[in-house]
């Protein structure tokens, strides 16, 4: 079973032999990512960071991109709200700080100017997200399974699952399954995934042999053989 350091190495490894032969699918806004692939159809790839690392942000950002370009983008998420997830996107076309989220959804008229302001540039036909509440990932499945069956091509983001077994979260064997299925869908197809996850690591090297966070919970990396890359972003 391969450790997260075996994991990167490898998938860094691939992503030398693939950069030059295959175009980049979904673009990330990250030049240096992009220049090594972003993120490909056919192929899973794994954003990881530590806690306020702006892995939500960066998630949010490439799915907003993705979309102005016409490419059908599906948003599932068991940790933001349809209005967060707005006022999410709000910050980051605003590139400005706004008040937080339990102040501004109480004033109806900042809510309906940020409304009428930016509405239209999240606002697509190929843009959706969903929100479902875990353990119930039959629902999101559901989900994926209407928007491939809309679209031949296009880029899923799962941000994110708790796996948090205290809290009677979903159990990794499901978890497990349900990456299965995802991965099994886009081999050969033109959609792609992104998977977010977030750990309580402070720092990150190539040395370190795992996510501390990450690794308390076996699903990772169980999940290593379906992960093709790994994008990591580190709080400063």
């Amino acid at each position: 079973m391969q450790n997260w350091t075996d994991l990167i190495k490898s998938s860094y490894q691939r992503v030398l032999e693939n950069e030059t032969t295959h175009p980049v699918s979904f673009y990330t806004g990250i030049e240096l990512w992009d220049k090594h692939g972003g993120i490909k159809s056919g192929e899973l790839t794994l954003l990881a960071g530590n806690h306020m690392s702006g892995c939500t942000t960066m998630a949010i950002q490439i799915a907003l991109s993705n979309a102005a370009k016409g490419i059908p983008v599906l948003y599932l998420s068991s940790d933001l709200s349809p209005e967060l997830f707005l006022y999410r996107c709000f910050s980051y076309l605003a590139q400005e700080p706004l008040p937080p989220f339990e102040e501004l959804i109480l004033d109806a008229t900042y809510w309906d100017a940020l409304c009428y302001k930016y509405i239209d540039l999240v606002k697509s036909e190929h843009f959706y997200f969903y929100h479902f509440n875990e353990p119930e990932l039959h629902e999101a499945m559901k989900t994926f399974i209407r928007f491939r069956e809309k679209y031949d091509n296009g880029l899923l983001i799962v941000d994110r699952f708790k796996y948090d077994y205290a809290q009677d979260k979903t159990e990794a064997k499901m978890l497990l399954a349900f990456t299965e299925g995802v991965m099994q869908d886009i081999i050969g197809s033109k959609r792609g995934a992104l998977l977010v996850a977030h750990s309580e690591m402070e720092a990150f090297h190539p040395d370190v042999e795992f996510f501390p966070h990450l690794n308390r919970v076996a699903f990772w990396r169980l999940c290593a053989e379906f992960i093709s890359r790994t994008l990591v972003m580190k709080r400063n």
